[in-house]
């Protein structure tokens, strides 16, 4: 899975001087021109090639490549296309591309929808629409915002839901999207969307918790402890952290009835290789409200607070450890592409927290609290939302 790197503080001014460029049009014939660039050339109409600058304007037939160290920001009347390392991408017109290598993250939920030929398939971005779409032996088109249409060069087409993913080779795609694989990288987390945000919490808060339990048996512990699991339920071959927060995403989300059916989206979503923060935003809840949800578990259960996975947890200090290929999922060559058991629908908004249950016992140890504390401190305050603003392509 392609990462990008970071560029220079130059993004900042050269942001700003593309966006006022571009909204002198719209549509078809909006300006194109290049934000943040490094190590990248621009190859004309003609074949001729030069060296790519910050505010250079790209006419239609353009290509911008980039280096194995390079990257860049396409700006077009305010939707910005950021470019990896090794990419190549070909400027058609203001709403057209084609991706001819590498990774791109298009952000248009400030500017013109844009159709981008990738491989066999073409891609249509819906309105607001934040796509990051990727180019090697397949072809993957990840929507973490709005929607996107993908066809087939036979004319097959399959529509992507935010926070899903298509797989293709070739011209064949799956039969439905399954759940999204975050990379979690510069890019990314310069979007300023709370399911990146999330996800950088929860996959913090999941090693901790394999760290913790190295055995793996902990299956067995939170099943008895929970008394609400089939005993067949929980695979013993699962980590502690794939045992542990699908329950706790499960119990952030409502009452006692649902549960059962939560966890096993949850589980289900986890499986067909959503990322942590995919999977809780997708069931309405968020990385805060997981470790509350852990906390409240002091409240009913204050035996679990002896678990060592719980201490271990929160002995695993606030350090975030940027993403790199794989991101918060399994990579995306292991993403299945069959249909996930969970409907590619959001369960709705993030409903609010719960309310907040009994004081603990004074029995209680306390180390579930300190989990709810360390896992506040390991959300990472929101970046803005104009791509590229504060943040330099990685």
């Amino acid at each position: 899975m392609h990462t990008f790197r970071r560029l220079g503080h130059t993004a900042a001014l050269s942001l700003v001087a593309g966006v006022l460029a571009g909204c002198a049009s719209s549509g078809a014939a909006s300006v194109t021109v290049l934000g943040a660039v490094s190590a990248a050339v621009v190859v004309a109409p003609d074949g001729g090639v030069s060296t790519a600058y910050s505010g250079e304007r790209l006419v239609a037939g353009a290509e911008v490549r980039t280096g194995a160290d390079g990257g860049a920001v396409l700006l077009t009347a305010g939707r910005s296309t950021w470019l990896g390392p090794d990419a190549a991408l070909l400027v058609r017109s203001g709403i057209a591309a084609t991706l001819r290598s590498g990774a791109a993250l298009v952000d248009a939920r400030n500017g013109p929808r844009i159709t981008v030929a990738v491989g066999d398939v073409s891609v249509s971005s819906g309105n607001h629409a934040v796509l990051r779409l990727e180019r090697g032996y397949t072809v993957r088109v990840g929507v973490l915002a709005g929607s996107a249409a993908v066809t087939s060069i036979v004319g097959r087409r399959l529509d992507v839901p935010e926070l899903y993913q298509v797989i293709a080779t070739g011209d064949a795609l799956p039969g439905t999207p399954s759940p999204l694989v975050l990379v979690d990288d510069a890019a990314e987390q310069a979007l300023g969307l709370p399911v990146v945000t999330d996800d950088l919490a929860l996959r913090s808060l999941a090693r901790g918790i394999d760290a913790a339990d190295p055995r793996r048996d902990v299956v067995s512990v939170v099943q008895v402890a929970l008394q609400v699991l089939d005993p067949l339920s929980l695979p013993r071959d699962r980590s502690a952290s794939e045992a542990v927060l699908p329950v706790a995403i499960a119990r952030s989300t409502g009452g006692a009835p649902a549960f059962p059916q939560r966890y096993a989206s949850a589980v289900a979503l986890r499986d067909a290789g959503g990322s942590w923060g995919v999977v809780a935003d997708l069931l309405g809840t968020t990385a805060l409200r997981t470790g509350e949800a852990l906390g409240s578990l002091e409240q009913t259960l204050p035996t679990l607070t002896a678990l060592p996975i719980i201490s271990g947890a929160v002995g695993g200090g606030g350090t975030l450890v940027p993403g790199g290929p794989g991101g918060g999922g399994p990579s995306a060559s292991a993403v299945p592409t069959s249909t996930p058991t969970p409907s590619p629908t959001r369960s709705g908004s993030r409903s609010p927290a719960p309310s907040p249950a009994p004081s603990p016992s004074p029995s209680a140890s306390g180390l579930l609290s300190q989990l709810v504390t360390t896992v506040q401190h390991l959300l990472p305050t929101p970046l803005p939302s104009t791509v590229g603003l504060r943040v330099g392509l990685p």
